[in-house]
């Protein structure tokens, strides 16, 4: 969000820009997700009339509640900045482990996506359930519509360099590579590194550097540092 500047009085030094935790970057990276998402549908929607039935809904998707409490959301801040620091610092660490419920309570600082994202961890996999108004779409055929569906997450960490692409989607239970054009875009979709400007943040890239691996294991993502081993 931009403000309007204000010149400095004379004399004062100017404000110290705050800091973004680098972790809202990767939230950022799931709002992406979403607009992906309804890109897919109203590019689609452009050309079948037939989508909108079949990949909209006229009610959004019941998400499961969060516990995104002031005191819970401190917690795991708490947790991550002593992690965060710790690794920087080059102390030996522990891994560093987040729940499906823990991503979701972080996703509650974000006011954009806390009501349209949930995620969901089982096994191996990382799943985002979400759902958006297409009231924002100049598509008059999706006006009072909602895109509700499920993405299939594909998170991968090398050399430094943490990926998070879409595998699967679908919307209202269908997969959206159910049409041609809906595999073409996937396709497009899968190849997208939804992450990609973290490599410009030097702050993020530092911090990475410093971590052995990023996996998803045994429902939990699990941060190992390069002492953690």
């Amino acid at each position: 969000m931009q403000t309007n500047s204000v010149p400095p009085v004379l004399g004062q030094p100017p404000p110290v820009r705050k800091k973004r935790r680098w972790w809202l970057y990767v939230l950022l990276g799931v709002g992406c997700l979403v607009v992906l998402g309804i890109a897919v549908v109203v590019l689609i929607a452009g050309y079948f009339n037939s989508v909108v039935n079949n990949y909209t809904e006229a009610q959004p998707k019941t998400l499961a509640k969060v516990d995104a409490s002031p005191a819970a959301q401190e917690q795991l801040k708490a947790r991550w900045v002593y992690f965060q620091q710790s690794v920087t610092a080059g102390r030996n660490t522990r891994p560093f482990k987040l729940s499906a419920d823990d991503l979701n309570v972080f996703l509650a600082n974000n006011p954009q996506l806390k009501d349209r994202v949930r995620f969901r961890i089982e096994g191996n996999r990382l799943l985002a359930d979400f759902t958006m108004p297409l009231d924002q779409t100049r598509q008059p055929k999706l006006q009072g519509r909602h895109l509700n569906g499920l993405a299939t997450l594909n998170l991968k960490f090398a050399d430094g360099f943490l990926t998070l692409s879409v595998a699967e989607l679908e919307a209202n239970d269908k997969p959206v590579s159910r049409s041609l054009l809906g595999r073409a875009l996937l396709g497009k979709l899968q190849q997208e590194n939804l992450l990609k400007f973290l490599d410009n943040n030097r702050e993020v890239m530092d911090f990475l550097q410093r971590i052995d691996t990023v996996e998803i294991s045994e429902g939990f993502v699990v941060l190992t540092p390069m002492e953690g081993r």
